[in-house]
């Protein structure tokens, strides 16, 4: 798995982003990488992975939930070395891969040893307890006056792939450690013992596991 905090990728030399990126392509084993997204992508982000070694990559837009309760998207994915999910709004994966082929078929990439890797918005989705922004983005000051925030909203048992986890992109740039820390006082407050794990991942940051 590879959580990135966000950021552009660099495809100069000695960019940033080569190393986790290649660190990918290397564990994706000569299958396909696919990139989802919920909108329109360049090809940029496929041929980057080319350049690194992918033997082939390609994006997959799933922006209906009839489309991602396709049985063809859940052999695309399905069959696939890699999985990386695009940055965003998280609400938009929640909401229309929540329960369907596509979500099932990214646990079995997953569950098969393979990557599943995801930047910014799609980076927050990987861990047991998502915070889903279905209400729209709450700031690190506002969750700390008030961790009960109606902005302030959590999903589980979405994707599920890290245990106890909850994750939080472009930490630094956004000052994201009070909201950071807000949520996980609140998510133990609510299951004492649950022991919630927060990850903050900077920007041109990758957290490789």
């Amino acid at each position: 798995m590879a959580l990135i905090g966000g950021g552009t990728e660099d495809g100069a030399l000695t960019a940033w982003s080569d190393e986790p990126y290649r660190w990918i392509v290397e564990h994706a084993e000569g299958r396909p990488i696919v990139v989802l997204s919920v909108r329109d992508e360049t090809e940029w982000l496929p041929n980057y992975f080319v350049q690194l070694g992918a033997t082939s990559s390609y994006n997959l837009k799933l922006d209906t939930r009839a489309k991602a309760r396709r049985f063809s998207t859940y052999n695309r994915i399905a069959s696939a070395g890699a999985v990386f999910i695009k940055g965003g709004d998280q609400w938009d994966y929640v909401s229309l891969w929540d329960d369907t082929a596509t979500e099932r078929a990214i646990r079995e990439v997953f569950e098969r040893g393979r990557v599943v890797a995801g930047t910014s918005a799609g980076a927050a989705i990987l861990g047991e307890i998502v915070y889903d922004a279905r209400n729209g983005t709450v700031y690190p000051e506002e969750a700390l006056r008030d961790p009960y925030d109606p902005r302030l909203t959590f999903t589980t048992e979405f994707l599920d792939l890290v245990p106890n986890v909850l994750v939080d992109t472009h930490f630094t740039r956004d000052g994201r450690i009070a909201r950071l820390l807000a949520m996980v006082a609140r998510l133990d407050a609510e299951t004492p013992g649950a022991d919630v794990l927060g990850i903050g991942v900077d920007e041109k940051t990758a957290l490789l596991i």
